[in-house]
């Protein structure tokens, strides 16, 4: 009888176990429903720098409400916001706001939110491992985290991109944000007029950018909106140096909020700058008038 006694000791302390993981997880609401996970994209928002008082109040699920209408306000969010879910996960921190160590002012956060990154001031890193330890944790599941994006508690502009998008409370954080997800979500390009990268003499990859200069070999109207059509942008030959791509809110990195509303998911373009690309245009595709 020992070895049933065995497998059911392990059991209880499995099932103890779990309950734990259970009773630790961050509460999870969900502010927006779309439909299915399947045939929808799922905006995952944890906050950082956010204090059990904040969260009891109300204030923290406040804050996330704000931004997420900033967001959707905006295209192509404004246009899709039917095909999205967004889960608000409550994430309690011991002390509020952001780590500034150019001011050597340092608080206690969760997710270890902090400006300065690398040296430039806007930049606010995550710890990424912390971000996806709340995530694990949550009842979340792991194919419903298309997009993860961390608001910071700290009204300073700044924020960051990659596999989880950063942005302050500043009203500005929002472009960063629609500049960043266009990366991460729809792989697109950036469109920049100014410090342009080195050369490249093959074709790029981005949905929203390429080399070729003649009108019928155009890639970027794939994927783009039904009854819009893409067209290259005329060339201009006192453009400097070379791009790699344009793209997506090229000013959204900057204390500027962009006037463009460029491809953030290949959606067509109001507006193009075209680059001289080694001996070759790189260009991006715009709405057409007619």
């Amino acid at each position: 009888m020992t070895a049933p006694v065995r497998v059911t000791g392990v059991l209880i302390a499995l099932c103890w176990a779990w309950s734990a993981a259970l009773a630790m997880a961050e509460p999870v609401t969900t502010i927006r429903s779309g439909g299915p996970s399947a045939n929808r994209v799922d905006l995952v928002i944890l906050g950082d720098g956010f204090t059990a008082d904040q969260i009891a109040s109300g204030a923290y699920a406040a804050q996330i409400e704000l931004q997420v209408q900033r967001l959707f306000a905006q295209e192509p969010y404004l246009e899709y916001a039917a095909y999205f879910n967004v889960h608000r996960v409550d994430v309690v921190s011991a002390q509020s706001g952001a780590d500034h160590p150019e001011r050597g002012a340092y608080v206690d956060t969760a997710l270890n939110a902090s400006y300065n990154c690398s040296n430039i001031q806007r930049l606010i890193c995550v710890s990424t491992p912390n971000v996806n330890a709340v995530l694990t944790r949550s009842a979340i599941p792991a194919d419903a985290r298309d997009l993860v994006l961390v608001i910071v508690n700290d009204a300073e502009y700044g924020g960051s991109g990659g596999a989880v998008a950063v942005a302050s409370l500043h009203a500005q954080a929002t472009e960063l944000v629609l500049h960043e997800n266009g990366h991460t979500f729809a792989q697109l390009a950036d469109e920049y007029n100014y410090s342009p990268p080195p050369c490249v003499t093959t074709e790029p990859t981005n949905a929203n950018a390429t080399r070729e200069t003649r009108r019928e070999f155009i890639k970027c109207g794939t994927g783009s909106i039904p009854g819009r059509r893409c067209r290259p942008a005329a060339r201009r030959t006192e453009c400097r140096g070379c791009t790699t791509a344009l793209s997506i809110a090229s000013r959204a990195l900057t204390a500027r909020p962009t006037t463009r509303r460029c491809d953030r998911w290949g959606v067509p373009s109001s507006r193009s700058t075209p680059s001289s690309t080694c001996g070759a245009s790189t260009t991006s595709c715009r709405r057409s008038t007619g």
